[in-house]
């Protein structure tokens, strides 16, 4: 059980920390050349990178249905998304903190 919430607890600082950070993605998908966005293409924010974990969490745990609703969504969403009014979207990542972005 211990072991469960520190997996959980890391999985939420890695994936929420990275997502609203100005990266704007994991390192991952930083090699993929997409980035996590809001609904206006702006960063996210860190609470809304935990609502976007909570909900991976939730499509995990209906075998992985909220992932398929990106195959019926107009912008591509899974639940995920849906639920955090997120994109996620090919585009170009800055690696400059937030405050050097809009200057």
């Amino acid at each position: 059980m211990i072991t469960l919430i520190i997996k959980r607890a890391a999985g939420l600082g890695y994936f929420a920390g990275f997502e609203a950070c100005g990266l704007r993605a994991t390192p991952g998908r930083l090699l993929l050349g997409l980035q996590v966005t809001d609904m206006a293409g702006a960063r996210i924010s860190f609470g809304r990178g935990v609502a976007r974990f909570v909900g991976k969490v939730l499509s995990g745990a209906i075998v992985g249905l909220g992932y398929t609703l990106a195959g019926f969504t107009k912008d591509d969403q899974a639940l995920h998304d849906l639920i955090a009014s997120t994109l996620g979207s090919s585009g170009q990542t800055s690696c400059a903190p937030a405050a050097m972005e809009k200057g």
